[in-house]
């Protein structure tokens, strides 16, 4: 700060003061940037990720929004563990780049698991590949392109067509393991929660989520503040519950974005205004 100070002819107090001020000064008159973002909501049931996502756009009620929700809640214990092997995930691109558009949805299983991706259990579980979309929730314009699937299964890439700033896409994927019961519950493979009480948490998968500019991409994993991976799995696996009491659905929320510039750099560029307009006997 001395030289600073001695080499601009400064008082150090007014130096200091000049530094904040006109920093500050520099971020707030900074353009408002554009980011490649998105909102990502996992859950066994797509009606109850359609019916949280209409609500937060007005488009229902609560009470509405609670009815579907509860609903579900009450399903039979057999359909939830299949369900639950076939988790829904809504994608939305919440973008400011008007120009984003979200083209992929890739999901990486850890290794050192026995679980993989599939194609569906049986004929009727209507999967296109390694993907079930769900035309009836897509915003006008959606459309799942296709799938594939790598790195021996543990990789699951979906293809979107359409997905621009504002909408949203709806679509189911298959679990599957090696060894172990046949229908592995989501917030194990996906979470890394555990099967059982005292069984260790395990990693959880990973994901990338792509924009049409091959550049921007936005990778992470599945962790949310609706389950700690340390979080026993009451119902998971084998363990059926008994048809008297309510198992709610999980509603597991995601976000990201491309990272914003660090705000340093912008303090940085209010040092070299400062002294530039100190050379400019300003």
């Amino acid at each position: 700060m001395r030289r600073i100070t001695k080499a601009l002819g400064l008082h150090p107090v007014q130096t200091l003061a000049g530094l904040l001020s006109l920093a500050a000064i520099c971020i707030q008159a900074a353009p408002a940037r554009a980011f490649e973002s998105f909102e990502m909501q996992v859950s066994p049931y797509v009606q109850v990720l359609g019916a949280v996502s209409d609500f937060q756009r007005g488009d229902i009620d609560s009470a509405t929004m609670m009815s579907i929700v509860m609903d579900a809640s009450w399903d039979n214990p057999n359909l939830r563990i299949r369900a639950r092997n076939k988790p829904a995930f809504l994608l939305e691109n919440t973008s400011t780049t008007l120009a984003a558009t979200i083209t992929s949805f890739s999901a990486t299983i850890p290794v050192g698991t026995t679980f993989t991706f599939g194609n569906g259990d049986m004929a009727m579980d209507n999967f296109t590949n390694y993907v079930r979309s769900n035309i009836t929730y897509n915003d006008p314009g959606v459309t799942v392109t296709g799938s594939s699937l790598s790195n021996g299964g543990r990789t699951v890439t979906v293809n979107f067509d359409g997905l621009t700033v504002g909408k949203r896409v709806l679509f189911n994927l298959d679990l599957d393991t090696s060894s172990g019961f046949p229908y592995p519950d989501f917030r194990t493979v996906l979470f890394g929660a555990p099967s059982f009480q005292g069984d260790p948490q395990t990693t959880p998968a990973s994901f990338t989520v792509g924009f049409a500019n091959p550049t921007n991409a936005v990778n992470g994993s599945f962790v949310s503040p609706d389950l700690d991976a340390s979080q026993v799995l009451t119902y998971a696996s084998s363990n059926i519950r008994p048809y008297s009491f309510m198992d709610m659905v999980e509603h597991l929320p995601i976000g990201g974005q491309i990272p914003e510039p660090n705000t340093i750099i912008l303090t940085f560029v209010g040092l070299g205004a400062l002294a530039s307009l100190r050379r400019r006997g300003c």
